[in-house]
């Protein structure tokens, strides 16, 4: 998705020589440059844009959907943009509301969020607040808040704590004009990429963590950020951190590996704590014109060292070397087919069923086209299945990339087809996938090759999928995350603020049991149909219910019961097991 509308801006800018700063934003607004962010007031309040009116104030107590904020780098001529503010480089910023609207200060300090461009008064110095400290040591304050300044009218973005509303001011006078920037990231797990070396970080055994591949691939190269609550921070990270008038506490982050152990500034990771976590698992993160840096309590950046590219902090100074950037982690999967064999990119380019155990070479990458209707599978050396003049499927380049795209034009619509997919999702928890190019399902011959030439789904054309990169799913509905509820005992929760894990174990056929934070099974009651959580010895037999995951976008799934029905949101927004049509189950982004 984010690849294709990159292209269709590089498209529209070839079309359009002119290298003003609008043409430029149209770029960066799609590309993986920008951070979903929370802005955390001075007076302890998210800036909020409201959905009716395009109405601002500070009034948010946790990060939700209307506290969240797109922070886009300004970049001209393929330079960030940044200025001088107190002798320190400030990278030029626009902070685009969930409305798709921009914030802005006008000549007059008000401060309003309706201009649906981008332009002067739109633009914003991210200017890093530094105290008074004049020894050489590291203070944790230091590295908290920002102030952000509004560079035509030169006023700074302030929150008053009295009304909740923002004004603009000529000079910082008040903790008021503070902002910590809060990293949203949703699903948590993410890829870790290091900019200079331009690979991904990978977990090679439970202690070493190095850079790897060249695209992030297995369960191996996964890894969760999470945000800390101060209470359970070692107190060694926070001394100091109280010098901005008692406001800021800095915000600080783990990186968690997908065994969940926590990765530390020494390049060693360690179990994880959930009560009290160690001062070296613990970072601040710092905004770098579009990258990331992590900064341990010492003042020193995580970086890679060695050819081996082992990851942990070595300098104080901050260069390209310690700059990261996170992606969000596509599902990847493998495939069984009628043979009880995993289908396979072990050929040069043939995709084959023919092996019995699972490698990176039987795994692929589901992503949506760039309509989000049909689907591409992706292998691990970027290639992409693709039904070829013979129907056979093969694996072949990317033909999404600009060049492709033009060629495109002048040939056969059906060609840049030929690597999109349908899936059919079957009610015995088993698949047909089609080609988009032919209209024809996807059949395992007798030389164990997959061709595109079956009109129906039979027993050669059904498939299993088998989800490999995800160790726990993160569930948000419409009313909120799913997690444990703490009124009634059993009962799962819809509407929870803050996400909780919902560990899934991976069984012996296309099914998962689905396990919570405190090691209850989602388990299926008989007479009401509702999904409770319980541990095995209150469930029938010891044994925890299974259920199915159905893929409906590359981030957002439906989830069937043991008992064949689609789970929904019922009655007093408890889950249940209770809707037979899937166009009505209710839909999760993970």
């Amino acid at each position: 998705m984010v690849r294709n509308s990159v292209i269709n801006n590089e498209i529209e800018q070839a079309s359009n020589p002119t290298n003003n700063r609008r043409e430029s934003i149209k770029l960066i607004n799609s590309s993986l440059l920008n951070w979903t962010i929370g802005l955390y007031s001075g007076h302890g309040k998210y800036l909020t844009a409201e959905n009716f009116g395009y109405k601002l104030n500070v009034t948010g107590i946790v990060l939700k959907k209307k506290q969240y904020w797109t922070l886009i780098p300004e970049l001209i001529e393929d330079t960030f943009s940044k200025i001088l503010v107190n002798n320190v480089d400030a990278p030029i910023v626009y902070l685009k509301s969930m409305m798709d609207r921009y914030l802005t200060i006008d000549r007059f300090g008000n401060v309003s969020c309706e201009a649906d461009t981008a332009d002067e008064e739109q633009r914003f110095a991210l200017v890093f607040y530094l105290d008074s400290h004049k020894d050489d040591s590291w203070k944790a304050d230091r590295w908290g808040p920002y102030l952000l300044l509004n560079v035509k009218h030169n006023y700074y973005l302030s929150a008053n704590a009295k009304n909740n509303t923002l004004k603009g001011l000529n000079k910082p006078v008040d903790p008021s004009e503070y902002w910590s920037l809060h990293l949203q990231v949703h699903p948590p797990y993410i890829n870790l990429k290091h900019i200079h070396r331009q690979k991904y970080a990978k977990t090679f055994c439970p202690e070493s963590v190095c850079l790897s591949d060249v695209i992030p691939w297995g369960l191996e190269s996964l890894f969760t950020l999470e945000r800390v609550s101060q209470d359970r921070c070692d107190s060694n990270i926070i001394n100091g951190s109280d010098k901005v008038d008692n406001i800021f506490n800095p915000t600080m982050y783990t990186i968690k590996t997908f065994n969940g152990n926590y990765l530390t500034s020494n390049g060693k990771s360690i179990p994880a704590d959930i009560k009290k976590i160690q001062s070296q698992a613990l970072f601040f993160l710092i905004y770098v014109q579009g990258y990331l840096a992590f900064r341990d309590k010492d003042g020193k950046y995580l970086t890679a060292i060695g050819n081996e590219g082992a990851i942990k902090c070595k300098k104080s100074i901050l260069s390209k070397e310690e700059l990261w950037t996170v992606t969000g982690s596509s599902p990847q999967i493998n495939f069984k087919g009628s043979n009880d064999k995993f289908v396979s990119a072990q050929r040069s380019i043939d995709i084959v069923v023919n092996q019995d155990e699972m490698s990176e070479l039987e795994t692929f990458q589901l992503e949506n086209d760039s309509t989000g209707k049909f689907w591409r599978f992706k292998t691990v050396s970027d290639k992409y299945w693709s039904v070829g003049d013979n129907a056979c499927v093969k694996c072949v380049d990317d033909n999404t990339s600009l060049t492709s795209k033009i060629k495109s034009m002048f040939m056969d619509d059906k060609n840049s087809d030929k690597d999109k997919f349908d899936i059919t999702w079957l009610p015995n928890k088993q698949l047909g996938i089609k080609s988009i190019s032919n209209n024809k399902y996807l059949t395992l011959k007798i030389n164990k090759q997959l061709f595109a030439t079956a009109n129906d789904i039979g027993e050669r054309e059904k498939f299993k999928l088998y989800l490999v990169n995800r160790p726990f799913l993160v569930l948000q509905g419409t009313e909120g995350y799913v997690g444990e509820g703490k009124a009634i005992e059993g009962h799962l929760d819809t509407t929870k603020i803050l996400y909780e894990e919902t560990f899934i174990e991976q069984l012996t056929h296309e099914s998962y049991h689905f396990k919570t934070k405190n090691g209850l099974y989602w388990t299926l009651q008989d007479e009401s149909q509702q999904i409770m959580a319980l541990p095995k010895s209150k469930i029938k037999d010891g044994r925890p219910h299974t259920f199915f995951i159905i893929f409906k976008e590359s981030s957002k799934i439906i989830i069937m019961a043991q008992n064949n029905n689609f789970i929904k949101i019922g009655a007093g927004k408890k889950l249940e097991a209770t809707e037979q049509n899937q166009q009505n189950a209710s839909i999760w982004n993970i």
